[in-house]
């Protein structure tokens, strides 16, 4: 009874602190709204939206002032912008999101997100590679009470990443007071479920049709494999760029025809900001979306002699104010950044063949998969040959069908960034064209026959392939991208309590990707829940100098040719400092039964597959 007391006190915790996190914020600055002509999803996600950037702006600004954030100023804040939201709810009485099925969309939001922690449901840490570090950096925000200026005492190297999820989910692990691991996985999911609702905004400005967008959100949030499959690669930092890309897009739009244009042009601002902070990917699909729309409506403007100032220069002011409240971001990351690259990247003497990697092709079918995607894929280029004749549709077309030839080895190339990057985020134009294409041909056959029977195949064709995509994606974690349980989880938790700060483990390595090394088990998460070092960090070792990422590599190298407790292995422990062994009773030459046997270390810690030994 106890455990299951705990359990519900965390999760109304944790929804309250969701919340708090993301809808205090922007809907105390919606509550200001001149002009109230919106439906309830379109309010949550501009509240959402605007929570995540002002959050993200917030911490910049802070930063940049150097005011640390403790928790009594953390929740004073926050009672303020309780008071300035509730100011404006008074003063611009009547102003509230309008729409007579508000919920129907609530339940179906809720829906959705239940669905997006279903498909995480029993794991206890965030699948693959990229979340350890993840994580760290949430330590590091919370240790530090503001964005940290680098990731020591756990990792010697300048921090200038993208931090839009970073933020809110250490502000959320503090309010709920939810394990780190938990946290991020938790904040992930719901982040993931946002993306549909920022879809039906994008398509709601575009369409002014509820119906449309609600149709493109299903087919993002139910049946399309991405964004769900981002939950077995654990990339949340690009899950929470994506939530704000559309919003953005949207944006623009509100912008260009706003009878209040001063605040559209604040919210395109902020969340013009927001993206940025949040994804540099996902910033620049931005500002690909932005030459595209800009040039759309000089287009316009010219053919039409008039509209100059609606087609092009109201939203133009909106993304250059948000250009100008990044200037603080830019100017740090600008001398980190440019050695980065110039110690990490350097021309590759085969580029073509460089591209052509062996089976680049099939697991680009692989990322653009499996068949219901390609159906969606096949309806949106239906639908692209309508919306290409319709001149509010025409922005979003141009720019799906550069993200689209992007995903092509020898297409159009946006380095750094490769055609696999293109192809998980092109599911944002293909939902929305596709949806299109469904919509217009809906219409077309009522005219030809009674719209109850078009209603009734329709709903259950939608029926049928929400199903087909329930069915596919109920299990999208892929098992070889978990790489720690809950026995891990318990011997960190031990490591935590029993053992000293200055403790140093010795884990597991796998050779990765461009030279690096991964962890292979729970080792791989010690350094970020119990700040304890070990002989290899999180994969963000590879953003540090190359005298540090060889110092890695080397002692990688080194444990990977290591056969049992032999001379190299007490060559390895003395040099590096080491002083406990991290193992599993499936690690071959450091497999507990070998360590056993070797005179002078300890075993501490043996409790479900996991071995700690400690060395004298």
């Amino acid at each position: 009874m106890p455990f299951m007391a705990d359990t519900i006190l965390l999760a109304l915790q944790s929804l309250l602190a969701a919340l708090v996190v993301l809808l205090l914020p922007g809907a105390a600055f919606l509550a200001w709204r001149p002009t109230p002509e919106q439906d309830l999803p379109e309010w949550l996600a501009e509240a959402v939206g605007l929570s995540l950037a002002l959050t993200a702006l917030a911490a910049l600004y802070l930063r940049v002032v150097q005011w640390p954030v403790s928790g009594g100023v953390l929740w004073g804040l926050y009672g303020g912008l309780a008071l300035f939201g509730l100011a404006g709810r008074w003063v611009r009485r009547g102003t509230r999101p309008c729409g007579t099925a508000r919920w129907l969309y609530l339940l179906v939001l809720a829906a959705l997100i239940v669905w997006r922690l279903y498909q995480v449901h029993g794991l206890a840490f965030p699948p693959w590679v990229d979340a350890p570090h993840h994580v760290l950096i949430v330590r590091r925000i919370l240790e530090a009470g503001i964005l940290p200026a680098d990731l020591g005492p756990h990792l010697p190297i300048p921090f200038f990443y993208h931090f839009g999820f970073h933020v809110p989910t250490a502000l959320f692990a503090a309010l709920s007071g939810a394990p780190l691991e938990k946290a991020a996985l938790w904040m992930g999911q719901l982040l993931n479920a946002l993306i549909s609702l920022s879809l039906y905004y994008l398509g709601k400005k575009i369409w002014n049709d509820p119906a449309r967008a609600g149709l493109a959100a299903l087919f993002a949030g139910f049946v399309s494999q991405m964004p769900a499959h981002y939950a077995t690669w654990g990339r949340y930092a690009l899950l929470t760029g994506l939530v704000l890309l559309p919003l953005a897009m949207g944006a623009a739009w509100e912008a260009r025809r706003a009878t209040g244009p001063f605040f559209s042009r604040g919210v395109l601002a902020i969340l013009t900001a927001g993206v940025g902070l949040a994804h540099y990917f996902a910033a620049s699909l931005l500002g690909i979306f932005a030459l595209v729309f800009w040039g759309e409506g000089a287009r316009t403007a010219v053919r039409q002699k008039r509209f100059w100032r609606e087609a092009v220069l109201e939203s133009l002011a909106g993304f250059l104010a948000g250009a100008v409240l990044l200037l603080p971001w830019v100017w740090h990351l600008w001398e980190p950044a440019r050695k980065y690259v110039a110690d990490q990247f350097t021309p590759p003497a085969h580029p073509v063949a460089a591209t052509y990697i062996s089976g680049y092709g099939t697991y680009l079918l692989y990322l653009l998969g499996p068949l219901r995607n390609y159906l969606l894929i096949f309806l949106a280029l239906l639908g692209l040959a309508w919306a290409w004749r319709d001149q509010r549709l025409r922005t979003l077309t141009c720019w799906g069908l550069l993200l689209g030839l992007g995903t092509i080895p020898w297409g159009i190339r946006l380095a750094p960034f490769r055609p696999d990057h293109l192809a998980i985020v092109l599911f944002l134009p293909v939902c929305l064209l596709s949806a299109h294409f469904a919509a217009e041909t809906c219409a077309r056959m009522k005219r030809r026959f009674p719209a109850s029977i078009v209603d009734t195949i329709a709903l259950t064709l939608l029926l049928a392939l929400l199903l087909w995509g329930l069915r596919e994606t109920r299990s999208i974690v892929k098992p070889e991208t978990i790489l720690a349980g809950p026995d891990d989880r318990q011997a960190i938790r031990w490591i935590e309590t029993n053992t000293p700060v200055q403790a140093r483990f010795l884990i597991r390595p796998v050779p990765w990707e461009w030279g690096f090394y991964r962890g292979r088990d729970g080792g791989y998460w010690i350094t970020p829940l119990s700040g304890r070092w070990t002989s290899l960090p999180p994969i963000f070792y590879g953003f540090g100098g190359r005298p540090l990422i060889n110092r890695i590599n080397e002692r990688a190298r080194q444990t990977l040719e290591l056969e049992g407790c032999g001379p190299a292995f007490w060559d390895l422990v003395r040099r590096w400092g080491i002083t406990h062994v991290y193992t599993r009773e499936d690690a071959g030459p450091l497999a507990p039964g070998t360590l056993a046997a070797c005179p002078g270390l300890e075993p501490v810690y043996q409790r479900g597959g996991v071995y700690l030994f400690q060395l004298p």
